[in-house]
């Protein structure tokens, strides 16, 4: 059986540590992670909305209730599908978890 809140929470230590932020609220990510998302999915749209400019220029935008907000999520999660954001993910990716758990 899945264990949403402890998927939740690594998915909000990756928001965190990317926005050097101290979110505690993982309802929506909970939420997403119960309609079918999996952490990948949702650490690929922090990833991609981190690169948008519109977030650039807005950060407080980039917190658990915009990002995964049920309204928003499938046009983030399609965005973060492009392969401008993908190839930079993963190549970047094991070398934050590996930060994120060292930080623990």
């Amino acid at each position: 059986m899945r264990d949403y809140n402890a998927e939740a929470q690594d998915v909000l230590d990756f928001l965190n540590y990317l926005t050097k932020r101290r979110y505690r609220n993982t309802i929506y990510i909970v939420a997403r992670l119960k309609d079918g998302a999996s952490v990948d999915d949702c650490r690929k749209v922090i990833w991609a909305k981190g690169y948008d400019d519109y977030f650039r220029e807005n950060p407080k935008y980039l917190n658990p209730i915009t990002l995964f907000r049920k309204l928003h999520w499938d046009n983030y999660y399609n965005e973060s599908l492009e392969e401008e954001y993908a190839k930079e993910y993963t190549k970047c990716l094991p070398d934050i978890l590996k930060r994120i758990e060292e930080n623990k």
